[in-house]
């Protein structure tokens, strides 16, 4: 059974900014297999080695009225949940990185 993971975090990004590093970040990656893209999220599929395993992720960047973003990651996974948390605090940290 797939498990579902979703963590957050804030930044002082805007949103249209948050989905261009994702979008780079994902055509960077060797192992996103597709990945669909508007104003304010990203989604796509993985395979293989990039979260442990296949996983399918969406992440949502929410502008904020008081200034940044909101961005909202949810990876799903058919391992197990420690290890699928761990893959999307890994994405979270590398996506935190991106925006510098």
């Amino acid at each position: 059974m797939p498990v579902t993971v979703h963590t957050y975090f804030h930044t002082p990004a805007q949103a249209d900014s948050v989905v261009r590093v994702l979008q780079q970040l994902t055509t960077e990656l060797k192992n996103v297999e597709w990945r669909v893209s508007d104003h304010r999220s990203v989604a796509f599929s993985t395979r293989r080695t990039l979260f442990g395993g296949p996983a399918d992720v969406r992440v949502v960047a929410t502008p904020m009225t008081t200034g940044g973003s909101d961005v909202r990651i949810a990876l799903q996974a058919p391992t197990r949940r420690r290890t699928t948390s761990k893959a999307a605090d890994r994405l979270s940290e590398r996506i935190q990185r991106a925006l510098g």
